[in-house]
């Protein structure tokens, strides 16, 4: 293998032992076993760490990661993942562009975010960025150059244009799982901002009534009922 699943995913020991720390920089001691290592081992000489080197350090780790297996793929697997890694940091693109609409620097984005995305999206570079985007995303660029606001149904609609782009037939599991991540997704949303529900996204793998049941519900909530649900989301 490319790289040691053992490496390469967290274990719940491992969450245990970086939630029960002291401090962060002991925190930071227990990612430097992982795929990390490099990364994190430039902050040793940095006096005093912060979350934002913390996260800034994962955001490299994962895209070295995700540039060493794309690099070995064919093109048309090359342009599956890409739209799965677009789902996946689709939410995090409208939350940073939601931002700059009043006036807030963008949240930290530590997700396994395209290799391409700008780490926190300038006013100035909205152009480039739309420029850079899969077409499923252009509509919230647009919205926030033409209209300085973006409205909650351009991410829904976002995510449901990204997850058709599997082939069903020809990728069945793939498209399971794709589908999964794309209910996982309108459930996180739904934590942020319970006015989804309303809205009425289309549901791919989940079952709608529990979906609509537990829109905006808590973190805990919502694992009980994937639990019953998907155990495999969980």
């Amino acid at each position: 293998m490319l790289i040691e699943s053992s490496k390469l995913f967290f274990t719940r020991s491992d969450y245990i032992n970086i939630l029960s720390s002291q401090n962060l920089e002991t925190a930071v001691g227990y990612l430097s076993e992982k795929f990390l290592a490099s990364e994190i081992g430039k902050l040793a000489g940095i006096h005093g760490i912060s979350l934002i080197d913390v996260y800034n350090a994962l955001d490299k780790g994962y895209r070295g990661i995700l540039q060493s297996l794309l690099s070995q793929a064919r093109d048309e697997e090359r342009f599956t993942a890409d739209k799965i890694l677009w789902l996946l940091s689709s939410l995090d693109l409208y939350l940073s562009l939601n931002a700059l609409t009043t006036g807030v620097k963008p949240p930290l984005m530590a997700s396994p975010l395209p290799l391409l995305i700008p780490e926190i999206p300038d006013p100035m570079n909205i152009y480039i960025l739309k420029e850079i985007l899969p077409v499923e995303l252009h509509g919230l660029v647009k919205e926030y150059i033409n209209k300085r606001s973006i409205q909650l149904q351009q991410i829904i609609r976002a995510l449901d244009s990204l997850a058709m782009k599997v082939d069903k037939l020809k990728y069945y599991e793939l498209s399971v799982l794709v589908n999964l991540l794309h209910d996982m997704q309108l459930l996180k949303a739904c934590i942020l901002y319970p006015e989804v529900r309303q809205l009425q996204p289309r549901i791919l793998s989940l079952n709608p009534a529990d979906f609509y049941e537990n829109c905006g519900k808590s973190i805990r909530e919502v694992s009980i009922m994937l639990s019953k649900d998907r155990p495999f989301a969980v």
